[in-house]
């Protein structure tokens, strides 16, 4: 078996000037000039497509080219971009040594959370990206990876990243080791020196975490091998171009096999995976790739009879921190496909099947029974995901129509299978090692071009297939009361949500479960400080996230005590007499300062004997003595230390602020009237 791979890069040229010669052209339409600037709507939607196998050069030239850099680059930096890792591949193959300073910038100040899959992608990519600027001739990308990964050096701006994005503290050792990969894509000879020195241990980029020898190791292994296929032959890499429907009177949209079939899947993530693929949400995503492959979309296209569906729960495989979660080479690649804990492994990053590829999301044996992906985060794209390189383990290679699910770059809109690939699924290869389970006889009863077996409205066309409460049955032939709540539909003012009372606070005509702004103020419910009580300014007085408008305890101060008090305040109903100081509120500590600290209408009402630490009825050197001993002592429980009684201001310190209480009351005779009220 062998993993599925790219099409040679003869193959791609080829086909690369095929396409830019006919198929982006309509009718009347001239080939742009070479070179030619693509427009900033050209550059998003090619950033914003899934390139299965990955991006490389042919593939960058092919989709943006050298013009769409500055698009890209701004690209980079616009926080709500949901694709950053396909621009940094694009950028580390089409830009000059400049874009080192905004893959910096990118590191030093992630847009938004590593959480979000290609957001983390994206942080891994960047040092691999200077790295083939650098191989480029790019000194600043070069000095920005040796910075990296220096003696002692932690990382510079990659620990940075690390404590920036919030992430688990293993980013930071992730991305050393990409630092280490980019090294040795620069080619460069300083860089090689480095790798030496990393892998003889003579530098320790840092002093804690991962060791970095065994992938300095690797990546000296792999310098000068960058853009080198691997030896051998695949199915693969032949695209199957202009495949003919089945041969018959008429092109038939309905499987022609006589039964249905549904493939279950197993799946495990890795543990590194900080975003992991859950049960829930991979029977959303398998049931949107058993609708696109069992539904008839165009005249080639057939509703095949099959179906794929989660398999048990998913489990997890590797250990933290062995590196796995991360593919870089054929070893790591080997390691992964070969483990055994199910057919779909998922980990976090793909840069190598059958060759090194930045950015890849899926990898498969053809034909056989494992496959490799990373997450993405829309379903439509896992969904085409998973069935294509379900289609290589049954046998299936690329095809050259875009509309395919078999096509190599996910656009989004790939749902067809000719009926020779359905019946790949039907009748898989001896390698793909799986038991389909016979679902029904393969009929389409209301010719809506959805087999019945899959069908969520059988006997009423509705080809969409669309379910407004994800209830399994089609909104085409959903009862009238469709969220069962005894309100009819047709008057039902939350009609896809229970709500039989029909509550509607503000009497808008949308029930208050469905509505977005209850109070009707102009601010949504999930951010409104008071989200069935108007309070458009979002006013809130004591910033306790409590709109002043439902907040019956103002506390501006957080000591627990309101300005009026109330019941609903956190220390009771006694009102604080100054709600600007934790410092003043009921039976607070009385201070010599000139306020009603306890809030009993009088101010300073201490007496010297308060102060008398040593009981002599007079405040005099040896209270200067017990203060000096105890000064600067801190403590979590002050009343069981000591020092507490000079603790004047009862803030669990001895500090200035004790001794200058101090100073006020020096020399008095106890008893007697220290402050005056």
């Amino acid at each position: 078996m062998n993993a599925v791979r790219r099409p040679s890069r003869g193959i791609r040229r080829i086909l690369t000037a095929l396409w830019v010669s006919t198929a982006c052209l309509g009718p009347g339409e001239s080939a742009a000039e070479p070179g030619a600037a693509p427009s900033e709507a050209d550059v998003r939607d090619a950033a914003l497509a899934v390139y299965i196998h990955g991006i490389d050069e042919d593939v960058a030239v092919l989709e943006i080219g050298p013009g769409g850099v500055g698009p890209l680059k701004a690209l980079l930096a616009d926080p709500e971009f949901p694709r950053r890792d396909n621009v940094v591949a694009f950028l580390a193959h089409l830009a000059e040594d400049d874009v080192t300073t905004d893959l910096l910038a990118l590191l030093q100040s992630p847009p938004r959370s590593p959480s979000v899959p290609e957001e983390d992608r994206a942080l891994l990519l960047a040092p691999q990206a200077l790295g083939r600027v650098a191989s480029r001739g790019g000194p600043r990308a070069l000095a920005a990876l040796l910075e990296m990964t220096e003696h002692d050096a932690e990382g510079g701006v990659l620990a940075r990243t690390a404590r920036t994005a919030g992430a688990a503290p293993g980013l930071r050792d992730d991305l050393v080791e990409m630092a280490i990969r980019g090294l040795a894509l620069s080619g460069a000879s300083e860089a090689v020196e480095r790798l030496t020195d990393i892998a003889a241990g003579r530098i320790v980029p840092s002093s804690e975490g991962r060791d970095p020898r065994s992938a300095a190791e690797s990546a000296l292994a792999a310098v000068g091998g960058r853009e080198e296929e691997t030896p051998g032959s695949s199915s693969a890499d032949t695209p199957e171009v202009g495949e003919p429907a089945v041969a018959a009177a008429g092109i038939a949209d309905l499987d022609q096999n006589l039964r249905a079939h549904v493939a279950p899947l197993t799946y495990t993530n890795h543990v590194d995976v900080p975003s992991p693929m859950s049960d829930a949400r991979l029977d959303d995503v398998l049931r949107e790739a058993t609708v696109r492959a069992g539904r008839d979309d165009y005249e080639e296209d057939v509703a095949c009879c099959t179906a794929v569906r989660r398999e048990g729960s998913g489990g997890a495989f590797g250990t933290a921190g062995d590196g796995r979660d991360i593919i870089g080479n054929e070893n790591e690649m080997n390691a992964v496909l070969g483990a055994s804990s199910a057919r779909v492994k998922v980990v976090r990053q793909i840069d190598w099947c059958g060759g090194a590829v930045m950015n890849i999301v899926g990898c498969s044996f053809l034909p056989g029974s494992s496959i490799v992906v990373v997450r993405l985060s829309g379903i439509s794209a896992e969904a085409i995901l998973w069935i294509h390189e379900y289609g290589h383990n049954v046998g299936l290679g690329h095809t050259g129509d875009s509309r395919d699910i078999m096509f190599g770059t996910n656009n989004g809109s790939n749902r067809g299978l000719t009926q020779t690939h359905c019946n790949a699924y039907q009748l898989p290869a001896p390698q793909a090692r799986i038991t389909l389970e016979d679902i029904g006889a393969c009929t389409d009863d209301d010719l809506d071009s959805v087999h019945d077996a899959v069908d969520n409205c059988v006997n009423v066309p509705n080809n969409s297939q669309q379910d407004a409460n994800h209830d399994g049955i089609g909104d085409a032939c959903q009862v009238p009361d469709i969220d069962g709540d005894g309100v009819l539909n047709e008057v039902d003012n939350c009609p896809f949500i229970s709500n039989p009372g029909q509550a509607d606070l503000e009497g808008d005509g949308i029930g208050d479960p469905c509505d977005p702004d209850d109070d009707n103020d102009g601010a949504i419910d999930s951010a409104d400080n008071c989200p069935v009580v108007s309070n458009p300014a979002q006013a809130d007085g004591d910033d306790d996230g409590l709109g002043d408008a439902c907040d019956d305890c103002t506390d501006r101060d957080g000591d627990g005590f309101g300005s009026p008090g109330t019941s609903f305040c956190l220390a009771g109903s006694n009102a604080d007499c100054d709600d600007t100081r934790t410092d003043v509120r009921p039976g607070a500590p009385e201070l010599c300062d000139g306020r009603d600290n306890d809030c009993n209408l009088v101010a300073d009402d201490l007496l010297c004997e308060d102060f008398d630490i040593d009981s002599d009825n007079s405040v005099d050197g040896r209270e200067v003595a017990w203060l000096a001993r105890a000064f600067t002592l801190c403590s979590a429980a002050p009343v069981s230390e000591w020092w507490f009684p000079v603790d004047y201001t009862a803030d669990g310190c001895v500090d200035g602020d004790d001794l200058a209480i101090l100073s006020t009351v020096w020399s008095c005779v106890a008893p007697g009237p220290v402050c005056s009220p």
